[in-house]
Protein backbone atom coordinates (compact mmCIF):
# COMPACT_ATOMS: atom_id res chain seq x y z
CA UNK A 1 0.00 0.00 0.00
CA UNK A 2 1.37 3.82 -1.03
CA UNK A 3 0.22 6.63 1.21
CA UNK A 4 0.53 10.01 0.91
CA UNK A 5 -0.97 12.59 3.57
CA UNK A 6 0.77 16.24 4.23
CA UNK A 7 1.38 16.66 8.20
CA UNK A 8 0.55 13.72 9.55
CA UNK A 9 1.25 10.33 9.80
CA UNK A 10 -1.35 8.00 9.05
CA UNK A 11 -2.41 4.58 6.62
CA UNK A 12 -3.77 1.06 6.20
CA UNK A 13 -1.29 -1.06 6.66
CA UNK A 14 -1.64 -4.77 4.66
CA UNK A 15 0.12 -7.57 3.13
CA UNK A 16 3.51 -5.67 1.43
CA UNK A 17 2.36 -2.70 1.76
CA UNK A 18 4.20 0.89 1.59
CA UNK A 19 3.46 4.25 2.93
CA UNK A 20 4.20 7.56 1.86
CA UNK A 21 4.25 10.53 4.53
CA UNK A 22 4.43 13.88 3.69
CA UNK A 23 5.62 16.66 6.04
CA UNK A 24 5.42 20.52 4.61
CA UNK A 25 4.36 22.34 1.55
CA UNK A 26 7.70 22.70 -0.28
CA UNK A 27 9.26 20.98 -3.01
CA UNK A 28 13.17 20.14 -2.86
CA UNK A 29 15.09 18.21 -5.14
CA UNK A 30 18.07 17.42 -2.65
CA UNK A 31 16.56 14.09 -1.37
CA UNK A 32 18.51 12.49 1.86
CA UNK A 33 17.69 8.90 1.52
CA UNK A 34 18.15 6.41 4.31
CA UNK A 35 16.54 2.75 4.78
CA UNK A 36 15.96 0.08 7.52
CA UNK A 37 14.89 -3.37 7.33
CA UNK A 38 13.32 -5.52 10.48
CA UNK A 39 14.61 -8.83 8.81
CA UNK A 40 12.68 -11.34 10.21
CA UNK A 41 15.86 -13.90 10.75
CA UNK A 42 18.26 -10.94 11.55
CA UNK A 43 19.70 -9.97 15.06
CA UNK A 44 17.66 -8.10 18.21
CA UNK A 45 19.35 -5.12 18.19
CA UNK A 46 18.20 -4.59 14.12
CA UNK A 47 14.88 -5.73 14.66
CA UNK A 48 14.59 -2.92 18.06
CA UNK A 49 13.97 0.57 18.05
CA UNK A 50 17.33 1.84 19.57
CA UNK A 51 18.87 -0.06 15.99
CA UNK A 52 16.51 1.10 13.89
CA UNK A 53 16.96 4.30 14.92
CA UNK A 54 21.19 4.00 15.18
CA UNK A 55 20.88 2.55 11.12
CA UNK A 56 19.12 5.68 10.06
CA UNK A 57 20.63 8.27 12.39
CA UNK A 58 24.48 7.10 10.59
CA UNK A 59 22.87 7.25 7.38
CA UNK A 60 21.68 10.80 7.50
CA UNK A 61 24.67 12.22 9.06
CA UNK A 62 27.24 10.00 6.52
CA UNK A 63 25.36 11.90 3.53
CA UNK A 64 25.09 15.62 5.34
CA UNK A 65 27.52 15.84 8.06
CA UNK A 66 26.87 19.30 8.51
CA UNK A 67 24.02 18.43 10.39
CA UNK A 68 26.33 16.86 13.14
CA UNK A 69 26.09 20.46 14.42
CA UNK A 70 22.26 19.77 15.60
CA UNK A 71 23.80 17.12 18.05
CA UNK A 72 26.48 19.27 19.56
CA UNK A 73 24.31 20.29 22.95
CA UNK A 74 22.87 17.28 23.12
CA UNK A 75 26.52 15.64 22.96
CA UNK A 76 27.65 18.14 25.17
CA UNK A 77 25.31 17.75 27.66
CA UNK A 78 25.83 13.69 27.79
CA UNK A 79 29.24 14.10 28.15
CA UNK A 80 29.20 16.33 31.35
CA UNK A 81 26.46 14.33 32.72
CA UNK A 82 28.03 10.50 31.98
CA UNK A 83 31.60 9.05 32.84
CA UNK A 84 30.77 6.53 29.92
CA UNK A 85 28.68 8.27 26.87
CA UNK A 86 25.74 6.13 26.30
CA UNK A 87 23.09 7.43 24.17
CA UNK A 88 19.72 5.91 25.18
CA UNK A 89 16.28 5.05 22.89
CA UNK A 90 14.96 8.17 24.24
CA UNK A 91 18.05 10.18 23.42
CA UNK A 92 18.20 8.84 19.71
CA UNK A 93 14.82 9.63 19.48
CA UNK A 94 15.18 12.94 20.25
CA UNK A 95 18.79 12.96 17.96
CA UNK A 96 16.88 11.66 14.89
CA UNK A 97 14.33 14.57 15.06
CA UNK A 98 17.00 17.32 15.57
CA UNK A 99 19.06 15.95 12.34
CA UNK A 100 15.76 15.83 10.10
CA UNK A 101 15.26 18.83 10.99
CA UNK A 102 18.29 20.31 10.49
CA UNK A 103 18.62 18.72 7.19
CA UNK A 104 15.55 20.00 6.28
CA UNK A 105 16.35 23.54 7.22
CA UNK A 106 19.39 23.37 5.18
CA UNK A 107 17.55 22.85 1.97
CA UNK A 108 16.99 19.07 1.82
CA UNK A 109 14.19 16.74 1.81
CA UNK A 110 15.13 13.93 3.76
CA UNK A 111 13.07 10.58 2.42
CA UNK A 112 12.96 7.53 4.60
CA UNK A 113 11.42 3.72 4.30
CA UNK A 114 11.08 1.33 6.69
CA UNK A 115 10.40 -2.33 5.40
CA UNK A 116 9.08 -5.28 7.11
CA UNK A 117 7.49 -3.19 9.99
CA UNK A 118 5.62 -6.54 11.59
CA UNK A 119 9.00 -8.03 12.35
CA UNK A 120 10.23 -4.98 14.63
CA UNK A 121 10.87 -6.77 17.84
CA UNK A 122 8.74 -5.30 20.57
CA UNK A 123 5.24 -3.87 20.88
CA UNK A 124 3.90 -2.94 17.34
CA UNK A 125 2.11 -0.19 18.86
CA UNK A 126 5.27 1.66 19.80
CA UNK A 127 6.89 1.42 16.73
CA UNK A 128 3.78 2.55 14.93
CA UNK A 129 3.60 5.78 17.33
CA UNK A 130 7.04 6.23 16.61
CA UNK A 131 6.26 6.71 13.30
CA UNK A 132 3.41 9.53 14.00
CA UNK A 133 5.54 11.38 16.12
CA UNK A 134 7.96 11.40 13.87
CA UNK A 135 7.00 13.09 11.07
CA UNK A 136 5.06 15.41 13.59
CA UNK A 137 7.43 17.07 14.87
CA UNK A 138 9.50 17.39 11.78
CA UNK A 139 10.38 21.16 10.63
CA UNK A 140 7.14 22.00 8.74
CA UNK A 141 9.89 24.29 6.87
CA UNK A 142 11.33 21.04 4.85
CA UNK A 143 9.90 18.49 3.73
CA UNK A 144 10.31 15.14 5.47
CA UNK A 145 8.35 12.15 3.59
CA UNK A 146 8.05 8.68 5.68
CA UNK A 147 7.29 4.95 3.77
CA UNK A 148 6.75 1.80 5.92
CA UNK A 149 5.65 -1.45 4.81
CA UNK A 150 4.19 -4.60 6.44
CA UNK A 151 1.67 -7.16 7.08
CA UNK A 152 -1.81 -6.29 7.61
CA UNK A 153 -1.68 -5.78 11.91
CA UNK A 154 -4.38 -4.76 13.70
CA UNK A 155 -1.88 -1.96 16.05
CA UNK A 156 -1.10 -0.50 12.36
CA UNK A 157 -4.73 -0.40 11.01
CA UNK A 158 -5.59 1.08 14.71
CA UNK A 159 -2.84 4.20 14.23
CA UNK A 160 -2.28 4.69 10.68
CA UNK A 161 -5.92 4.60 9.78
CA UNK A 162 -8.20 7.04 8.18
CA UNK A 163 -6.22 9.81 7.54
CA UNK A 164 -3.94 8.51 4.50
CA UNK A 165 -5.10 6.97 1.44
CA UNK A 166 -3.54 3.72 0.50
CA UNK A 167 -2.39 1.54 -1.84
CA UNK A 168 -3.13 -2.33 -0.76
CA UNK A 169 -0.27 -4.14 -3.08
CA UNK A 170 -1.98 -7.41 -4.06
CA UNK A 171 -4.96 -5.96 -5.42
CA UNK A 172 -2.73 -3.97 -7.91
CA UNK A 173 -0.93 -7.19 -9.01
CA UNK A 174 -3.27 -9.76 -8.24
CA UNK A 175 -4.24 -9.98 -12.20
CA UNK A 176 -0.73 -9.87 -13.29
CA UNK A 177 -0.57 -12.85 -10.93
CA UNK A 178 -3.45 -14.58 -12.03
CA UNK A 179 -2.34 -14.58 -16.01
CA UNK A 180 1.06 -15.44 -15.18
CA UNK A 181 -0.66 -19.25 -12.76
CA UNK A 182 -2.56 -19.86 -15.84
CA UNK A 183 0.16 -19.59 -17.99
CA UNK A 184 2.95 -21.54 -16.37
CA UNK A 185 0.30 -24.17 -15.12
CA UNK A 186 -2.12 -24.32 -18.37
CA UNK A 187 -1.65 -27.53 -18.71
CA UNK A 188 -3.09 -28.22 -15.33
CA UNK A 189 -6.17 -26.21 -15.42
CA UNK A 190 -7.18 -26.97 -18.57
CA UNK A 191 -9.24 -29.57 -16.14
CA UNK A 192 -11.89 -27.57 -14.41
CA UNK A 193 -11.23 -29.48 -11.09
CA UNK A 194 -7.59 -27.82 -10.88
CA UNK A 195 -9.14 -24.31 -11.12
CA UNK A 196 -9.08 -24.13 -7.56
CA UNK A 197 -5.58 -23.92 -7.50
CA UNK A 198 -4.97 -20.92 -8.78
CA UNK A 199 -6.69 -18.45 -5.99
CA UNK A 200 -4.97 -20.59 -3.61
CA UNK A 201 -1.73 -19.42 -4.90
CA UNK A 202 -2.81 -15.84 -5.39
CA UNK A 203 -4.27 -15.74 -1.36
CA UNK A 204 -0.84 -17.32 -0.23
CA UNK A 205 1.43 -15.22 -1.69
CA UNK A 206 0.16 -12.23 0.26
CA UNK A 207 1.23 -10.07 -2.42
CA UNK A 208 4.80 -11.36 -3.06
CA UNK A 209 5.02 -12.12 -7.18
CA UNK A 210 8.23 -14.04 -6.34
CA UNK A 211 6.16 -16.79 -3.74
CA UNK A 212 3.61 -16.83 -6.72
CA UNK A 213 6.92 -17.59 -9.38
CA UNK A 214 8.19 -20.49 -7.11
CA UNK A 215 5.10 -21.92 -6.05
CA UNK A 216 3.95 -21.96 -9.72
CA UNK A 217 6.22 -24.54 -10.68
CA UNK A 218 4.67 -27.41 -8.21
CA UNK A 219 1.29 -27.93 -9.88
CA UNK A 220 2.98 -28.48 -13.35
CA UNK A 221 5.19 -30.90 -11.73
CA UNK A 222 2.59 -32.93 -9.27
CA UNK A 223 -0.10 -32.96 -12.27
CA UNK A 224 2.54 -34.67 -14.32
CA UNK A 225 3.17 -37.05 -12.15
CA UNK A 226 -0.63 -37.75 -11.78
CA UNK A 227 -0.97 -36.36 -8.54
CA UNK A 228 -5.38 -35.88 -8.26
CA UNK A 229 -6.70 -32.53 -7.25
CA UNK A 230 -7.22 -32.77 -3.26
CA UNK A 231 -3.59 -34.01 -2.68
CA UNK A 232 -2.31 -30.57 -5.26
CA UNK A 233 -4.11 -28.59 -2.73
CA UNK A 234 -3.07 -30.38 0.64
CA UNK A 235 0.31 -29.88 -0.59
CA UNK A 236 -0.37 -25.99 -1.31
CA UNK A 237 -0.82 -25.97 2.27
CA UNK A 238 2.40 -26.54 3.38
CA UNK A 239 3.86 -24.43 1.48
CA UNK A 240 5.44 -21.86 3.69
CA UNK A 241 4.54 -18.37 3.08
CA UNK A 242 7.74 -16.43 4.01
CA UNK A 243 10.16 -16.76 1.36
CA UNK A 244 12.90 -17.76 2.98
CA UNK A 245 11.09 -20.93 4.61
CA UNK A 246 10.00 -21.64 1.15
CA UNK A 247 13.68 -21.84 -0.53
CA UNK A 248 14.74 -23.64 2.17
CA UNK A 249 12.13 -26.01 1.51
CA UNK A 250 13.13 -26.27 -2.04
CA UNK A 251 16.63 -27.01 -1.15
CA UNK A 252 15.54 -29.74 1.13
CA UNK A 253 13.33 -31.56 -1.63
CA UNK A 254 16.81 -31.41 -3.98
CA UNK A 255 18.61 -34.60 -4.59
CA UNK A 256 21.82 -34.39 -2.31
CA UNK A 257 24.44 -33.57 -5.00
CA UNK A 258 21.67 -30.97 -6.94
CA UNK A 259 21.43 -29.43 -3.13
CA UNK A 260 25.32 -29.02 -2.90
CA UNK A 261 25.95 -27.13 -6.22
CA UNK A 262 22.79 -24.68 -5.15
CA UNK A 263 23.65 -23.93 -2.01
CA UNK A 264 27.16 -23.06 -3.59
CA UNK A 265 25.80 -20.82 -6.33
CA UNK A 266 23.78 -19.18 -3.78
CA UNK A 267 26.55 -18.69 -1.43
CA UNK A 268 28.50 -17.24 -4.53
CA UNK A 269 25.70 -14.76 -5.18
CA UNK A 270 24.98 -13.53 -1.06
CA UNK A 271 28.99 -12.80 -1.43
CA UNK A 272 29.22 -10.57 -4.04
CA UNK A 273 25.81 -8.59 -4.03
CA UNK A 274 25.52 -5.03 -4.49
CA UNK A 275 23.76 -2.18 -3.09
CA UNK A 276 21.91 -1.26 -6.39
CA UNK A 277 20.77 2.39 -5.13
CA UNK A 278 24.15 3.04 -2.91
CA UNK A 279 25.97 1.81 -6.38
CA UNK A 280 23.33 4.46 -8.64
CA UNK A 281 24.04 7.71 -6.13
CA UNK A 282 28.42 6.46 -6.44
CA UNK A 283 28.25 6.94 -9.62
CA UNK A 284 26.68 10.34 -9.68
CA UNK A 285 29.50 11.35 -7.16
CA UNK A 286 32.80 12.22 -9.18
CA UNK A 287 34.92 13.64 -6.15
CA UNK A 288 34.51 12.71 -2.67
CA UNK A 289 33.27 15.98 -0.48
CA UNK A 290 34.71 18.38 1.43
CA UNK A 291 35.34 17.20 5.32
CA UNK A 292 32.24 19.91 7.18
CA UNK A 293 33.25 21.98 9.76
CA UNK A 294 30.74 20.59 11.67
CA UNK A 295 32.83 17.14 11.69
CA UNK A 296 35.79 18.53 12.62
CA UNK A 297 34.95 20.57 15.74
CA UNK A 298 33.32 17.38 16.95
CA UNK A 299 36.34 15.48 16.17
CA UNK A 300 38.47 17.90 18.40
CA UNK A 301 36.41 16.94 21.28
Amino acid sequence: MTVSVSGSLQGNPSPHQAGTKERGNGSCFNITFASHFFQFDGSGLSRSLEGMLRSLLWQVLYQREEALLALMPMFLGLKSTQSTLSWQQRTLKKALISVIRAVNESGYMVLIFLDALNEFDGERIDIAKFCTELVSKCSPSGVFKLCVASRVDADFLYEFQPEAPGIVLEDKVASDMRTYVATTCRDVLEEPAFRPLVNRIIDKSNGVFLWVKLASNDPQRSWRRGMDKQRMLDKMETLPERLASLYRQILDQLDVDDRKDAIKMLSITAAFQIDILTRMYDLEVTTEPPVSTALVQLRAL
